[in-house]
């Protein structure tokens, strides 16, 4: 039985001065696949917006605070469950900033796209992640 649960999630790959992409590993404890690779975001909670859900997203998970209004979209995508996936890019004006993690995630890097390109992942990459990082490598 099919049953459309209509709910919303946003993700955003920060690039740094010298383009390098923060990555975040989910930690052990995290509920959907844990030590899984991990741009910053995720659920949209009732009566957000997108942006304001990436900005909430991104200081819980890395305490870093982003301007709302250099959000750049990159794709809006619908799968056939109902879930809308938005995602953004976002320049930060230094290189590599101190991350503060959130019990979601257990480490990060900053990674070239190149790096990310040779990076292997697990069995069950969250589509998610593989989608924001098609759609970055044609930008």
């Amino acid at each position: 039985m099919y049953i459309n649960i209509m709910k919303r999630g946003a993700k955003i790959l920060l690039i740094d001065n010298d383009k390098k992409i923060l990555i975040l590993r989910r930690s052990l404890t995290h509920p959907i696949w844990p030590h899984h690779l991990d741009f910053p975001g995720g659920i949209i909670e009732k009566g957000e917006t997108p942006k304001q859900a990436i900005i909430r997203e991104v200081l819980e998970e890395t305490k870093l605070k982003i301007d709302i209004n250099q959000l750049k979209l990159i794709f809006k995508k619908r799968r056939i469950t109902g879930f809308i996936l938005y995602a953004y890019e976002y320049h930060i004006d230094v290189n590599q900033p101190k991350i503060e993690l959130s019990w979601e995630h257990d480490k990060y890097n900053w990674m070239s796209r190149k790096e990310l390109i040779a990076t292997k992942f697990p069995g069950k990459v969250d589509w998610v992640f593989g989608k924001v990082f098609s759609q970055a490598k044609k930008n």
